[in-house]
């Protein structure tokens, strides 16, 4: 484990690449944590709503999974990372700020989309930039950074979406997807 996280911390390339997971994961985090106040309190639903939302979310991620390959063949990952970004950004918006159940079932399956791509798209990263001898030191360690993004977005925006509201913590956390590309364009150039 020493060897994996000194290689980590000698590769800027491995770092941008877990400096963006986590700048993409913490706010993406907001859409599965908030689903089941989503379902009650903005929808007014019950079980049956948080069902068919977490159903929505999971169509978008087989959807998304089914066209990674596409999509990794046509866009370059950093083209493509923006772009999962901004479309979570609408996702998140969406889900936040719409009144109607259609749409925020439609809002869950693009973010269970893009949620499936940007894993991927991460999880490839880390592959084709570490050697041999040290790629399963290396995926988890992004795994580790992933799913601590997961933990640390769902804590905190559940934490803002108590002291603020819902529909707000769902908007900043939207907001917050489109900073993470350019502060990791910026630490790459450091």
């Amino acid at each position: 484990m020493a060897a994996g996280l000194r290689y980590v911390s000698l590769s800027p390339h491995l770092l941008a690449i877990l400096l963006r997971c986590a700048l993409y994961t913490v706010p993406i985090a907001a859409v599965p944590a908030l689903m089941p106040i989503v379902a009650r309190d903005l929808l007014g639903g019950g079980a049956a709503t948080f069902g068919i939302l977490l159903g929505g979310f999971g169509v978008g991620a087989m959807l998304g999974a089914l066209s990674s390959a596409t999509l990794r063949h046509r866009i370059s990952s950093d083209t493509l990372l923006r772009l999962l970004s901004a479309l979570a950004c609408v996702a998140m918006l969406g889900i936040g700020q719409s009144r109607w159940a259609a749409a925020t079932l439609l809002a869950h399956v693009l973010a269970g989309s893009v949620w499936t791509l940007a894993f991927a798209n991460f999880n490839i990263a880390v592959q084709l930039s570490s050697p041999r001898w040290v790629t399963g030191r290396m995926l988890a360690t992004y795994q580790t950074v992933a799913f601590a993004g997961i933990a640390f977005g769902s804590w905190f925006w559940g934490h803002f979406a108590t002291a603020q509201g819902v529909r707000e913590s769902l908007t900043l956390a939207g907001l917050t997807a489109l900073i993470s590309p350019r502060r990791a364009t910026y630490f790459l150039c450091l």
